[in-house]
C-alpha cells in the first residue's frame, strides 16, 4: 500500500481468493455492497485489463471518482479494520528484512499530501496508461471529513498535478463546507387504526400514537453543507392504519433529502422510522 507493490497485490489475491479471477469477484462483491454502480474490477492491483463477466459480456477493469471515494468512505470511516487501514497508510516508511534477516528493505509513503497539510488521514496515488495519475485521499478538520478522487490529472499524463489540484480541492471543502444539524423534532400526533380495539386506559377508541422512537441523544442529523445547500424533509405516513398495529411496529418515515448544487441530483440522505 505504501510502494504500491503490484506484485505483492497479486500473492495476497491468490492467497485470499486461490485465483486473481476468485479475488477480482470478491472485490466485485464488495464494491457492490458498498454501492459503487460503476466499477467492475478484473486485477487486483488496479492495472488495467479486460475479460468477460458471468455473463458473457466484455468488460474493462473500470471505476469512477464517486465510486472510489465511497470506497475510501469506507476505509477511514466505517470499516471494522479502519484503525489498522489508517495505521498504515499514515506510516511514512517501513522498514524490515527476510525472514533470514540478510536482506533489508524499506518502503516508502508516495502520499505526499501526508506533509502537504494538515490533517490528511489517507490517500492512495495510482498510475496505469489507461487512467493516467490519479489520486484518492481523505482529510479531517474540525470533526468535518473531505474525501477527494482524482482521475486522469493532466492530460497528457502529468505526474505533479495531483497534489495541486487535491490541495485545491480540499481547501475548496474547508472554504465552502461546514457541519449543519438538519434534524427536526416532529410532533407527530395520532392516526386511526380499523379493524380492532384500543384497550388502553384513556386511550381513545380507535387511534394510536405515533413516535419517533428515538432516544434524546440520537436526535441529531449532522450534514456537511455549503451554506446555501437546502435539505427538504418529506413526511411519509398513510392516513389510516389497519389493525393489528404492535408497538415499535414502523409505519411510516421522514426523509431528509438534498439537492446537489454540481449535479443536480436530488439524494436520500436518512430514514426515520414512525411507530406507534
Amino acid at each position: 500500500m505504501l510502494e504500491s507493490y503490484n506484485d505483492a497485490a497479486v500473492m495476497i489475491a491468490e492467497h485470499i481468493g486461490g485465483s486473481t479471477e476468485e479475488f477480482a469477484a470478491l472485490m466485485n462483491q464488495k464494491a457492490r455492497s458498498l454501492g459503487c454502480e460503476n466499477t467492475y474490477f478484473i486485477t487486483p492491483n488496479g492495472l488495467d485489463g479486460a475479460g468477460k463477466d458471468q455473463e458473457g459480456k466484455e468488460r474493462i477493469h473500470s471505476t469512477t471518482a464517486t465510486d472510489l471515494a465511497q470506497i475510501m468512505r469506507y476505509c477511514v470511516t466505517q470499516s471494522p479494520k479502519k484503525d489498522e487501514f489508517l495505521k498504515i497508510t499514515q506510516t511514512q516508511n517501513h522498514y524490515f528484512t527476510d525472514l533470514a534477516g540478510k536482506r533489508s528493505y524499506n518502503c516508502c509513503n508516495h502520499n505526499a499530501m501526508l506533509t502537504m497539510m494538515e490533517g490528511v488521514l489517507s490517500g492512495k496515488t495510482g498510475f496505469t496508461g489507461g487512467a493516467g495519475y490519479s489520486y484518492v485521499g481523505a482529510m479531517e478538520n474540525e470533526g468535518r471529513t473531505y474525501i477527494i478522487a482524482l482521475l486522469g490529472c493532466g492530460w497528457p499524463p502529468h505526474k505533479t498535478y495531483k497534489w495541486t489540484d487535491a490541495r485545491k480541492l480540499y481547501n475548496y471543502g474547508l472554504e465552502n463546507f461546514r457541519m449543519r444539524d438538519v434534524f427536526q423534532e416532529e410532533n407527530l400526533g395520532e392516526i386511526p387504526v380499523t379493524g380492532g380495539l384500543c384497550w388502553e386506559e384513556g386511550g381513545q377508541r380507535g387511534m394510536t400514537g405515533l413516535s419517533l422512537g428515538l432516544k434524546p441523544e440520537e436526535m441529531h442529523l449532522p450534514l456537511l453543507l455549503k451554506e446555501d445547500e437546502a435539505v427538504q424533509i418529506t413526511k411519509r405516513i398513510p392516513a389510516v392504519l389497519k389493525a393489528p398495529v404492535r408497538k415499535g411496529q414502523q409505519v411510516g418515515s421522514i426523509d431528509y433529502t438534498w439537492a446537489d448544487g454540481l449535479s443536480g441530483d436530488t439524494r436520500s440522505m436518512q430514514r426515520r422510522g414512525w411507530k406507534p
